[in-house]
């Protein structure tokens, strides 16, 4: 028995007894496939699968539970977090930003002022930082330098036993004013008392 098959290309296939004049065409006739595609419904039900498997298994994971002890512990910790805080407003309580009493004194004290005493113009009028005040002659004894110019004081530059000392800076003479207004050589003496107190006057010249 024979069948004819007509091609596209109009080449004629004659087949008798599963035998053909074309092999070529047979084989891809006869051709089935060994490799099977799966749906496209088939893929989703797979993915959908995988989908509920993993939300059992987050399903399935314990919870965590804290026991006592942890409870316990977080607990203290968070009491010494508020216990560490109090202590610190405390601390800025007992500890206000303030100058210190010392530097509050060096910052308010004044630098000393030397001026003609308004009482007598032969004089002058020294004024300390801290506010004590002495009288002197107005014209150094060395030369003659006019002190209400020239002169200058040092308040803390020498030791307490020393005290306060005027200079003249004509010539760097130094006179305590502690001292009677002695000079650090020796060499001549200023009439030099505190303010309030009569200094005694001397005519005898010093050069």
């Amino acid at each position: 028995m024979s069948k004819c098959i007509n091609r596209s290309d109009g080449r004629e296939i004659n087949i008798i007894s599963g035998e053909h004049r074309d092999e070529k065409t047979h084989r891809l006739a006869m051709f089935e496939p060994t490799i099977k595609y799966k749906r496209v419904d088939q893929v989703q039900q797979v993915t959908q699968s995988l989908d509920n498997l993993t939300v059992k298994e987050e399903q399935a994971k314990p919870e965590t539970v804290k026991s006592a002890e942890d409870t316990k512990e977080d607990k203290g910790t968070t009491e010494e977090k508020q216990d560490a805080r109090a202590a610190t407003v405390e601390l800025e309580k007992k500890e206000p930003n303030e100058v210190p009493e010392k530097n509050k004194e060096n910052e308010e004290k004044k630098e000393p002022t030397i001026e003609v005493d308004p009482s007598d113009d032969e004089r002058i009028l020294i004024t300390l930082g801290s506010g004590k005040q002495y009288t002197a002659d107005r014209y150094c004894p060395h030369a003659g330098a006019d002190l209400s110019y020239l002169g200058e004081v040092a308040e803390d530059e020498y030791p307490p036993e020393i005290g306060p000392v005027l200079l003249c800076t004509l010539h760097y003479w130094e006179f305590g004013l502690d001292k009677g207004g002695r000079s650090g050589g020796g060499w001549a003496s200023l009439n030099a008392c505190p303010h309030q107190n009569e200094c005694k006057k001397d005519d005898k010249l010093d050069w």
